[in-house]
């Protein structure tokens, strides 16, 4: 969740990775190597890494040789993923919003939200938190070229109608839009559980009958949780992989392992 991280960041900024050998770093590395994979999508690719990372290095050893598609509005963190992936064939790199700006979360659904629920927001002054959401607007006025429905837009490019395997990890206000023009996705990683992003979303997931949680770690960071569409076919291989990856990665002392099992679908 970079703006919580360093809420002063410009858009342009380069940042630190957060997703970066971690258990859901592994996880999605594991997922990318040895589930059947045609297109893959990254939200919030960032200068490429950390998920971005995770993503390559799985999808390299996929004998399927699925396609990622990349995801970043900054500029300048687009022109350094795509810097460092420029040799690689398989990866595609959009430089765009997720989703137009006004599909972004209003004000008064942020402010309803940091009252309500106790989240990692609240570590920060409300003014604080509306900040950021002023700041990314502002960035998307200045970059009209950006402001458009990016999901969307691979979609047609590319004529996928629903992506293989998804990981939401965009914008901080997003997350709700992002996860209505994925929804149908064979497998949707979360980022940012425990905060605004994907509070909702994963709230949204648990409820549907079309998905079951895989795994998630709700104290790793601000938390990941990883969804499989129930009527989709699923690796076992990648399965125990993601176990694999949580059980030497994550702290022990602060995952429930029993959770965990009792999440894990068709296994």
């Amino acid at each position: 969740m970079n703006s919580i991280t360093n809420s002063t960041s410009k858009s342009d900024r380069l940042i630190a990775p957060e997703i970066l050998d971690d258990a859901f770093y592994h996880a999605i590395m594991g997922l990318a190597q040895y589930e059947d994979l045609t297109s893959v999508l990254e939200i919030g690719s960032s200068a490429g890494g950390g998920s971005t990372n995770a993503f390559v290095r799985g999808l390299m050893l996929n004998k399927t040789r699925p396609t990622l598609y990349c995801m970043e509005v900054s500029h300048a963190r687009f022109l350094e993923l795509q810097r460092k992936y420029k040799d690689l064939d398989f990866i595609k790199c959009y430089n765009v919003s997720s989703v137009s700006s006004s599909r972004v979360a209003s004000e008064s659904e942020i402010r309803k939200f940091y009252h309500s629920q106790k989240t990692a927001l609240n570590k920060y002054k409300l003014s604080v938190v509306l900040g950021w959401r002023e700041e990314g607007l502002r960035y998307l006025t200045g970059h009209p070229d950006l402001d458009q429905d990016g999901i969307l837009t691979i979609k047609g490019d590319n004529n996928i109608k629903s992506f293989d395997l998804v990981l939401i990890d965009g914008s901080e206000f997003t997350g709700m839009a992002e996860l209505n023009d994925i929804h149908g996705a064979k497998i949707i990683c979360l980022d940012d559980i425990n905060a605004f992003k994907c509070h909702a979303v994963r709230q949204q997931l648990l409820n549907d009958p079309a998905y079951e949680l895989l795994a998630e770690n709700q104290r790793l960071r601000n938390g990941f949780s990883i969804f499989y569409r129930v009527d989709a076919a699923c690796n076992l291989r990648a399965i125990k992989a993601v176990l694999e990856a949580i059980k030497l990665r994550a702290d022990t002392r602060k995952l429930s392992w029993q959770r965990v099992v009792r999440s894990i679908w068709r296994v």
